[in-house]
């Protein structure tokens, strides 16, 4: 349980941050890169004060899993600090956590068994993602012109949680979830250091304090909110229909009430309804 709890407020954060850098408008983009490269500073200083690392035994199936995962972190990342400020962090955080759906369906049919419960909860679930992400008449222009952004979040996050289900069910020993974790952080920073440098050739703008100071902020939590994930699901058996719903849905809960105390987001009673079968969704999945 302490798992759940540590992912639900590093990820919370990174929701939260996110809003703060969109509302100064501060580039997000070099910041997310300077994230993955202290993700995997953080993990590596960690691993050798805790003895976790053991590079010696990592076997060619952890670097691939890795690499796969690694690859698609940044984009998603850089898509979700996009839509949090176009969007707003309610519609976001939901479209993104609710992609929970996705998971839940391939841990019900991959590894185990599908119960009356989980299927009622994946329905629920299923009505409170449309519920908030499709923009209704009280919805800001900006929500309703950029309505593909929050569907889009929805897909790659999907595709992320399963992957890491996936993944996280061949890992065989505790130095392999934290070598992979390490891995994973390493190959998103490589890559969006060859994306920035090569292509956009502003390597030199991620040599600045700023950068850093902000970098350093996202990177700590961010590392720590798929460490806890991972332990999580290992914790539970990697259940997925269990550990994705309630991370997923407290999430939601939680960043939605900060967004409205820091941000003064404006919540509709629609809004408010889809809280409610967020709670319920909750309650029938740990049933």
């Amino acid at each position: 349980m302490y798992f759940l709890i540590g992912t639900v407020v590093c990820t919370t954060y990174l929701f939260l941050f996110f809003r703060w850098l969109g509302n100064n408008s501060i580039a997000t983009l070099p910041i997310i890169i300077v994230n993955y490269g202290v993700c995997f500073l953080v993990g590596l200083c960690i691993g050798f004060f805790t003895d976790n690392l053991q590079f010696n035994l990592i076997n060619s199936s952890t670097i691939v899993s890795a690499a796969v995962l690694g690859s698609i972190f940044l984009p998603s990342f850089f898509l979700l600090s996009y839509s949090t400020y176009k969007v707003g962090v309610g519609p976001t955080t939901v479209a993104n956590k609710l992609s929970m759906i996705l998971p839940v369906i391939f841990s019900i049919v991959w590894f185990q068994s599908p119960t009356k419960v989980s299927l009622i909860g994946v329905v629920c679930s299923s009505i409170l993602s449309i519920y908030f992400i499709s923009p209704k008449g009280g919805a800001s222009s900006s929500t309703r012109s950029n309505w593909y952004l929050p569907f889009c979040i929805f897909l790659t996050g999907g595709l992320i949680d399963i992957l890491l289900l996936y993944f996280n069910s061949r890992l065989q020993s505790p130095s392999d979830l934290y070598t992979f974790t390490l891995l994973l952080f390493l190959t998103a920073s490589t890559l969006g250091l060859i994306y920035f440098g090569v292509i956009q050739r502003k390597l030199t703008s991620l040599a600045t304090f700023s950068v850093w100071r902000y970098g350093i902020l996202l990177g700590i939590p961010n590392f720590f909110s798929v460490y806890f994930l991972l332990k999580a699901l290992q914790y539970y058996e990697n259940n997925g229909a269990f550990v994705f719903p309630c991370m997923n849905v407290s999430i939601i809960l939680v960043s939605t009430l900060c967004s409205i105390v820091l941000f003064q987001e404006k919540i509709t009673r629609r809004m408010w309804a889809g809280i409610g079968f967020s709670a319920l969704s909750i309650l029938l999945l740990t049933l």
